[in-house]
């Protein structure tokens, strides 16, 4: 059996430290914490992440290549020129040197998820996914962690939508991203890939985090050559033998606010129907990708006389206001339908003589 350790977490302040079996009555004293309560009752309070010390027998193994339509290595990677060069920089390193730790943000659908498989693919990595609502308990996080200890190869964990993350993650993760340590344990070193759709948010909770990772990549716009390309790649690997008109495939990019996984959605409906506007139907799509939400988030503007806030207009129109500003607003204001100003949102004279028109 491999010695363990046990490195436990503050209730108090949150932080890493060894704790002997000999000692498992004093978490505050031997953490340090100063706010010291000896009357915690320890046992009905366990924080505890059982790590192993690294194994060195585990069979090596690579990532298995799964039977998809997404692209699996970098070159089949379609858009993101600058970005792929950094990548293949940070690969190397990774080769050469040492692990080194990549950060990736962009608006969802753009392919942060598919990015990862494509990096772990291309090192022969072990391919760990997770999103914090599955790390709220030690004991998923001691099987994280455990994970990366028991594997003799290397490792990559992505920790995807990572603005959800809260004070006592962050906190674990740091000296395990710094120094490869939590507590005294020596974590193995692996290579993690931190994705987020709101670089803010996760900016205001920890800046320490994000200066952990080597590499940072922000996903750009696509263009309509490049979606359409993305829809082709993805209905060649499929292997159907459907026709579709180059015209369609222009269609669907237009209408898929220049988001990959929009397209393919839309895509795989041509796959069955034929009729191009019953698709648009189907999916709400009014004019130029813009749906009905779009079109009701436009109307509200129009009817208002003053500015008004995010989380107002958010509110007036049924979303949550993470989903309005990220998912929403960002397509509305590069098109020019809605302006930002200092006291709030406003339609433009653009987006007024959309209205008109639908």
């Amino acid at each position: 059996m491999p010695s363990t350790l046990k490195a436990t977490i503050c209730s108090k302040c949150s932080r890493s430290f060894e704790q002997m079996e000999d000692y498992s009555n004093q978490l505050c004293l031997l953490c340090k914490c100063p706010d010291i309560n000896q009357s915690i009752d320890h046992k009905t309070n366990p924080q505890e992440i059982i790590i192993k010390r690294a194994e060195i027998s585990v069979n090596s193994h690579n990532l298995s290549i799964k039977n998809t339509p997404k692209p699996v290595f970098l070159n089949e990677f379609v858009g993101q020129e600058e970005n792929k060069k950094s990548i293949q920089t940070t690969l190397k390193i990774i080769k050469q040197i040492k692990p080194i730790n990549i950060f990736i943000h962009g608006y969802s659908g753009f392919g942060k998820s598919t990015l990862a498989e494509i990096i772990a693919t291309e090192l022969g990595a072990k391919f760990i996914y997770v999103i914090p609502e599955q790390l709220k308990s030690m004991e998923k996080i001691s099987e994280v962690l455990n994970s990366i200890q028991e594997f003799n190869g290397l490792t990559l964990l992505m920790l995807d939508e990572a603005h959800n993350m809260d004070k006592r993650l962050i906190n674990i993760l740091l000296p395990i991203l710094q120094d490869h340590k939590l507590g005294d344990v020596i974590i193995r070193e692996f290579v993690m890939i931190m994705a987020t759709t709101d670089y803010n948010k996760l900016y205001k909770k920890s800046e320490a985090l994000i200066s952990r990772f080597q590499t940072k990549i922000y996903l750009e716009k696509y263009s309509i050559q490049d979606i359409v390309t993305i829809i082709k790649q993805y209905k060649q690997k499929l292997n159907i033998d459907v026709n579709i008109p180059e015209k369609d495939y222009i269609l669907i990019a237009e209408n898929s606010k220049g988001i990959p996984r929009e397209a393919i959605n839309i895509l795989l409906k041509r796959l069955v129907l034929p009729n191009m506007p019953e698709i648009f139907k189907e999916n709400k799509i009014i004019f130029n990708g813009l749906n009905q939400k779009d079109i009701q988030i436009l109307k509200c503007l129009n009817e208002l006389t003053s500015p008004i806030g995010a989380n107002f207009l958010s509110q007036r129109v049924g979303l949550i206001d993470a989903d309005y500003q990220m998912v929403y607003e960002p397509f509305l204001v590069e098109l020019g339908y809605i302006e930002r100003t200092q006291r709030g949102r406003i339609i433009s004279q653009k987006g007024k003589d959309l209205l008109k028109g639908v």
